[in-house]
């Protein structure tokens, strides 16, 4: 019996007994600039590694793209107030940091399933960005009275979008999960509550 414990045990760590866990993890912290960065790093904490290195504005709300094989963040580094945000994409060497959007608002960056477009929120409305020729399109969300929204995950097939929906007024009431067929363009109002703060899609 205390082989085998020993056994298990070994079989849960990794080489000088560090948890050997799998994947990789991107995420945005501040360097020695006081500046937030793009990072990556195993899941295990090892390999440690900056991927951006941004002098003016910084990075945030790193994503994976669904092959692991490009980041999109938000940065203000192209913001002339540094009060906005825009999209870039990066690939995972870091190499080069591409700028998708020039809105100077855009935020909430959805990655369809296939990682060939992204959907993202700007000025209360809905746009899909085609990620090789840059081309965007607006699509159309019937929220009026006062409402707004943001897209929060994409169904696994990429044809319906999950929108948290709130009012201007009183954001801290009527609050809502929609989903949004991305064909037909038609809502389904699908939960209420006070206090909706973040959702995911499988």
């Amino acid at each position: 019996m205390l082989i085998f414990l020993m056994i298990t045990s070994c079989d849960l760590l990794g080489i000088g007994g560090e948890p050997d866990i799998p994947g990789k993890i991107v995420f945005s912290a501040r360097d020695g600039n006081n500046t937030n960065q793009i990072y990556t790093m195993n899941a295990d904490g090892s390999g440690v590694r900056q991927l951006t290195y941004l002098e003016d504005g910084g990075a945030l709300g790193p994503l994976w793209s669904p092959d692991g094989s490009r980041i999109v963040f938000l940065s203000n580094r192209d913001s002339s107030e540094r009060t906005g945000s825009d999209l870039y994409i990066t690939e995972i060497d870091g190499d080069q940091i591409e700028r998708l959007t020039e809105t100077g608002k855009a935020g909430r960056p959805v990655w369809h399933p296939d990682g060939m477009a992204l959907f993202y929120w700007f000025d209360n409305n809905l746009y899909e960005i085609d990620i090789q020729n840059k081309e965007t399109k607006r699509r159309s969300v019937s929220i009026s009275g006062g409402k707004g929204f943001r897209p929060v995950a994409i169904s696994p097939s990429g044809d319906y979008l999950l929108l948290h929906t709130f009012s201007y007024v009183n954001t801290r009431e009527d609050q809502s999960l929609q989903v949004l067929d991305l064909s037909s363009q038609e809502l389904t109002h699908i939960y209420s509550n006070a206090s909706i703060h973040r959702a995911d899609w499988r």
